[in-house]
């Protein structure tokens, strides 16, 4: 009786194990998902940047003809909202190569609209030393964190450690 007692908890022991492993190379896949949709993503923006150039109007409808036909040959994800964003990525992160891969696609869709540059690096910050989730970035944002660090009772801006 003892010895199928010790059977049954070794058992148990290596199916948790599998378990585990599972859920880490699940977790592993995710992060390697994700890294691979930012890097494309990214890419596009060039791509976009590269097609339209600093042509405004003429930038605007063919950004609309290729959403279009991306709309339709890849679903919802390569609307015009979207390919602005990608475009908008490459642009705001071109200057320092390739942007953080910490953060997903979704922090930086949430960030990227965020003009003044020291603000969106916060941002960036923030996430990557909290590991915030997209709704605690979003809360954060919508809480003005950013401009709570701000002195003021100084005319430049000086952020309090």
């Amino acid at each position: 009786m003892e010895n199928t007692t010790n059977l049954k908890d070794e058992n148990l022991e290596r199916i948790k194990e599998l378990i585990e492993r599972n859920i880490v190379f699940e977790r592993k896949s995710d992060i390697i998902k994700e890294r691979n949709r930012l890097e494309t993503y990214y890419n596009i923006g060039k791509e976009i940047t590269d097609a339209i150039g600093v042509r405004s109007e003429y930038g605007k409808s063919l950004l609309r003809i290729y959403s279009n036909e991306l709309t339709n040959l890849y679903g919802k994800g390569y609307d015009y909202t979207n390919l602005s964003r990608m475009r908008q990525l490459y642009l705001t992160f071109e200057k320092i190569g390739t942007v953080s891969q910490q953060l997903s696609w979704s922090h930086y869709y949430v960030i990227l609209p965020i003009k003044e540059e020291s603000k969106r690096n916060y941002y960036i910050n923030l996430c990557v030393q909290n590991r915030l989730t997209i709704r605690q970035l979003k809360e954060e944002i919508k809480n003005k964190s950013y401009e709570r660090l701000i002195s003021p009772n100084k005319n430049n801006i000086k952020l309090i450690e």
